[in-house]
């Protein structure tokens, strides 16, 4: 395992995790709609500033979609969403600076944080991948009221079906240029075999024409002939 981790933050299925990552190839590709439209859906409802949605690699914190925010990534080791993906549920931090795990973060003390509430993006087969996640510059006391964490959860899981809908596409696209590609090769066979046919049918059909073009030709000869070209198929 890494050590750049806090200790209590090793998941001991951390490898399978990135595994379930890297199978959905979105990180470090380009801003796509349907996530922007997440975020900012979930900026209007829990009236923050700041909302993402967030891919944690091995150490990386990458953010697929923001609103209210100019980064697309910080460390992992630095970052609130690195302990949601410990959670079943929604982390909530209601007042950043009275706790330890996270009031010395660059976050915290640079861009001015006070509020942070995290849901994961877990795949179907279990592997917490990223975060929907919010921030706000003033503090929450009171976090979040047990609707508000059920519904940020259900926004997490629309985008975690969001991003198995992209996966889904991307391997009927590439079934669909696997198909092209052997439709090409079978044309190229039939065509290669097709050249491999006409050469010996145009050498007979030459001796043919050969031999109709001399009827004063002997008829043994001309008999000769012919099983020549037939010998040539």
């Amino acid at each position: 395992m890494t050590d750049f981790l806090p200790t209590n933050l090793v998941l001991a299925h951390e490898e399978k995790r990135l595994e379930a990552l890297r199978r959905y190839a979105l990180m470090d590709t380009p801003r796509e709609a349907a996530f922007e439209r997440m975020v900012r859906m979930a900026a209007r409802i829990y009236r923050v500033p700041i909302a993402m949605v967030t891919l944690m690699d091995r150490e990386r914190h990458w953010f697929k979609a923001s609103v209210g925010v100019d980064l697309t990534e910080n460390a992992r080791a630095l970052s609130f969403c690195d302990y949601t993906l410990l959670e079943d549920g929604v982390l909530t931090v209601p007042v950043v600076l009275q706790d330890p795990r996270f009031r010395d973060y660059p976050v915290v003390s640079g861009l001015g944080i006070r509020f942070y509430a995290g849901a994961p993006l877990r795949t179907q087969d279990g592997y917490n991948i990223g975060t929907l996640c919010l921030y706000d510059y003033a503090p929450r006391p009171d976090g979040l009221t047990p609707d508000e964490a059920s519904t940020l959860e259900d926004l997490a899981a629309a985008t975690m079906n969001d991003i198995e809908a992209r996966r889904m596409v991307g391997r009927a696209l590439e079934a669909e240029s696997d198909v092209k590609r052997l439709h090409q090769n079978q044309k190229r066979f039939v065509d290669d075999a097709a050249h491999e046919l006409r050469a010996p049918l145009t050498a007979i059909r030459g001796n043919l024409e050969w031999v109709r073009g001399r009827p004063e030709l002997p008829e043994a000869q001309r008999q000769e002939a012919l099983e020549d070209a037939l010998k040539e198929a």
